[in-house]
């Protein structure tokens, strides 16, 4: 398969386009030093897959940055006085350093955490989905629209979708299951527990 590897290139903005052959049973992407393989099936011929990246330059942080995210992670609702006197600094200052943060695009968003189990959500998981190529912009809009799914991350492998979903009963999970068939084959997990969704990001030394 050497004659096959897909090559890796950098475009514009810094985005990454990969050329596959999708009228292969597989194909191997080169990311440096490293091949990872993934199924892969359509229409013959050679393709290029430009994964977009963020035009945004990349902003230079600190220590102090670092602490502001943690602290941030741990309770977006703290107010910039109290962040300020915990990094010693004052609030027109970490209000000055976020806002630098959410313009070069390191902090997305604000956002609540909501346990959907108090919200008559029983079933928690993951189903790990391999759309047919011609049906995943279909199967996107599906997801999209889907209140059950709660995220939808784009993968590499023989699976290259990872949705989360919050269901009331095993009812709701099958129906959803027999709608993805329509799309590809599909592996559910379903959730027991969780241990934790973040941690800190480590301070630079």
């Amino acid at each position: 398969m050497a004659d096959r590897v897909g090559s890796v290139e950098a475009g514009k903005q810094g985005d990454l386009v990969i050329w596959d052959a999708p009228d292969l049973d597989y194909i191997c992407y080169r990311f440096g030093s490293n091949l990872v393989q993934t199924v892969i099936k359509g229409p013959s011929g050679l393709r290029p897959r430009r994964l977009p990246c963020s035009g945004r330059r990349q902003v230079a942080l600190d220590r102090t940055d670092y602490q502001i995210l943690n602290l941030l992670q741990n309770d977006c609702r703290a107010t910039l006085k109290v962040i300020g006197e915990q990094v010693g600094l004052t609030a027109p200052a970490v209000s000055e350093r976020i806002r630098r943060m959410e313009e070069a695009g390191v902090i997305r968003n604000f956002r609540i955490d909501v346990d959907r189990r108090q919200l008559d959500c029983n079933i928690t998981g993951f189903i790990l989905v391999a759309p047919e190529p011609d049906k995943y912009e279909r199967f996107c809009r599906f997801c999209e629209k889907t209140p059950a799914i709660l995220s939808h991350s784009h993968t590499i492998g023989i699976f290259n979708a990872v949705l989360r979903f919050a269901v009331r009963d095993t009812q709701e999970l099958d129906a959803i299951l027999s709608s993805i068939k329509r799309y590809g084959n599909s592996q559910t997990s379903v959730e027991l527990g969780l241990y934790f969704d973040h941690k800190d990001i480590p301070l630079p030394g």
